[in-house]
């Protein structure tokens, strides 16, 4: 008797934690053409924002000085106290049920997202130029922890832009030209 059985491999995402791995093999196959290159620029939007903060010592060694990040998450306990908006209770206890739901989903995937969030991470920018960009209306992760993120940068080398009426990852979609222009200063092109 034989089987129709199919083996469907399950990815599972564990917010820069063994996403490491994978960034410093790519990193280290690229070595010999990214020392091509003086000026190098990382791009990381939505998690993958999120995961470069959290590896940014990878890329400073291969010496990456710009960081540009577009709807990043500071830490995904914002993103799920965001989706707990229809509960009628304060936002002390939002933030309860999305540390609990954290540290269950941590137990599934074998890491704590809860006690290393990119926004504990930020001091491995601080010799880093960063652009961090948002749409203020991100129903997926709200623009506010971008703000907190700016805030705890060092402002000479960071540069925040918000855009209205822009969900996430719209910023550039809904405004090109202001997008392109924010993108090409910081870029010095």
């Amino acid at each position: 008797m034989t089987s129709d059985l199919t083996l469907v491999p399950i990815v599972l995402v564990t917010f820069g934690e063994s996403e490491r791995f994978d960034i410093e093999a790519i990193l280290n196959f690229y070595s010999k053409e990214l020392s091509q290159y003086e000026s190098k620029v990382a791009f990381g939007a939505s998690m993958g924002g999120g995961n470069l903060i959290k590896n940014w010592d990878l890329f400073e060694k291969s010496n990456f000085k710009k960081l540009i990040l577009d709807s990043s998450y500071a830490d995904v306990r914002d993103a799920i106290v965001q989706k707990l908006w229809f509960l009628p209770i304060p936002y002390n206890a939002k933030w309860i049920i999305s540390n609990i739901t954290c540290r269950f989903a941590a137990i599934f995937i074998n890491i704590n997202t809860v006690s290393n969030p990119p926004i504990n991470n930020l001091n491995k920018l601080k010799n880093t130029q960063v652009l961090l960009i948002h749409g203020k209306d991100d129903k997926l992760l709200p623009y506010q922890a971008t703000v907190k993120m700016y805030n705890k940068l060092n402002k000479s080398k960071a540069t925040l832009r918000l855009f209205d009426n822009s969900g996430h990852l719209e910023a550039y979609r809904k405004h090109k030209k202001e997008y392109n222009l924010v993108f090409n200063q910081f870029l010095d092109i």
